[in-house]
């Protein structure tokens, strides 16, 4: 399929099967959408090969930006033994290794750590 084809088929799916949130749908009938191929650092590439600057992304992608090689190394050794292990019940090393190191780093008393999927929503209990 040529590359126009391509982009104008991802920009008709998306908005028949997505909802995009914190935009209004209507507005895509004038300004259509920039279907992304890639992205590195804080730069978004499209379909067309244009350069972007990602301005909007979430906090995390913007602080550690798109791609970032320590993360993916570390995402991509973590998926080789498991993605995701519930921790009512069980226990993991990465899960015990990263409350030691949140002790250490913080140098504060926390009795235990509780440990949720966003890290953002790490919560403290006494």
């Amino acid at each position: 399929m040529p590359c126009q084809d391509k982009f104008k088929s991802l920009q008709i799916s998306s908005l028949k099967n997505i909802w995009h949130p914190c935009s209004q749908m209507k507005h895509y009938e004038k300004f259509p959408l920039i279907p992304i191929k890639n992205a590195k650092g804080v730069w978004l590439y499209d379909e067309k090969g244009n350069k972007l600057l990602d301005g909007i992304s979430s906090w995390w992608t913007n602080i550690l930006g798109h791609t970032n090689i320590e993360l993916n190394n570390a995402i991509s050794k973590q998926i080789k033994s498991f993605q995701h292990v519930i921790l009512s019940g069980f226990t993991h090393e990465p899960a015990v290794k990263l409350s030691e190191s949140l002790k250490k780093k913080h140098k504060v008393i926390f009795r235990i750590y509780f440990l949720v999927q966003m890290a953002h929503l790490l919560l403290k209990l006494h």
